[in-house]
Order: structure tokens, then sequence, then C-alpha cells
């Protein structure tokens, strides 16, 4: 295949982000070699840019951090730090790109940039939305993620870097209802009053 077809087919996507597999339904690549020789020499040629193993970036686009975060390592969402930093609620936001996610615990790193993925339980796996062209907690659980994992001892948290104005208070509790941990829930009390 010519390398302008190839660039037609992934223009036409319209995608920013590719895994392998998305290559090879796109490119109709039936034989692994094949496809991976047709992914090293667009990597060449700069028409994809590797990211992480079997993720590639498409050389016109300009995604942002938490696009890629939510490629990276799926299913997950722009959580913690992150998030709260992304609403004004976190008065430094972090370097790092912070998500939630069911699976286990992963750090990428990938474009001089680092994705730090946390484990949360199933159960607590809700409260986001597609924002733009990411997926990121509310908020209100974007905090409670953090007070959760500050409750355990695993994150620091301290409540004078955050300007909690933006926080809608029934939400919050809502939230922290749902969750239904009573190690947060006094941990939440004694921060927020």
């Amino acid at each position: 295949m010519k390398k302008t077809d190839i660039i037609f087919l992934l223009e036409e996507t319209e995608k920013k982000l590719f895994t392998t597999g998305d290559l090879k339904k796109i490119l109709k690549i039936g034989k692994e070699n094949t496809l991976y020789k047709t992914i090293g020499g667009l990597i060449k040629e700069n028409i994809l840019t590797p990211l992480h193993k079997g993720k590639y970036l498409y050389r016109n686009s300009r995604p942002n951090d938490f696009e890629i975060a939510n490629f990276l390592y799926s299913p997950s969402y722009i959580s913690f730090e992150s998030a709260l930093g992304y609403y004004n609620i976190l008065i430094q936001a972090p370097y790092k790109i912070f998500s939630a996610t069911p699976l286990r615990n992963k750090i990428i790193e990938s474009d001089n940039k680092e994705y730090a993925y946390t484990h949360i339980s199933p159960k607590f796996y809700f409260g986001y939305n597609r924002e733009k062209s990411f997926i990121i907690a509310s908020p209100e659980k974007a905090l409670t993620d953090l007070m959760y994992l500050a409750s355990k001892g695993l994150k620091a948290l301290d409540i004078k870097n955050l300007d909690l104005a933006g926080i809608n208070r029934k939400e919050f509790y809502l939230i922290l209802k749902k969750m239904s941990n009573k190690l947060l829930e006094n941990f939440a009390k004694k921060l927020i009053k």
C-alpha cells in the first residue's frame, strides 16, 4: 500500500490515537509480520509516533495529556490531583497525570510525561463524565477519590492547598454516602466542615 493511501485512510478516521489493532483494521493488513513492518515504516517516516506498547499518535494530531492518559490504560478516568487542578480546586496543578482505574496500579512514561494510574475498587468506579475529548471525574468525585487514598495513607492531602468553593457540598456528601466507607467518611468530616 502506498504511503499516500495510508495517510488518506488514517485521515479519514479523524482519530488522533491508534492501537496496533486499529491499524490492522484500518489498513486491512492480515499478516502480523506485514503489519509490524508497515507500522515500523510509518514510525520511520514520522507518520506515527510510538507512545507505549502497541499505542501510537498520528503525526498531524495534537491530543491533550488527558486524552492520552485515557488512551494509554483503559478503563480509566482522570481524577485525584489532576482533575482537581483542571477544575481549579487544587491551587497547584501537578506535573504527572493522575487517573483512577479498576485495574492494577501502573505508571507509564511517554513523550517526557508520566501517567500514574491508581487502583480503586470497582464499586467506587463511578462519578465521571466525558468532558470535551476525555473522561474525567466530577470535582466532587475527584475530591472523594483523593480523600479515600489519603484516608488509607496512600496519598498526602493538605486541605490548605484546596479551594473548595467549586465543590457542590450536597453532591460531595451524596458521593461519600454512595461510597459507604466509614474510614473515608470520618476522614472527610475532619477536613470538610
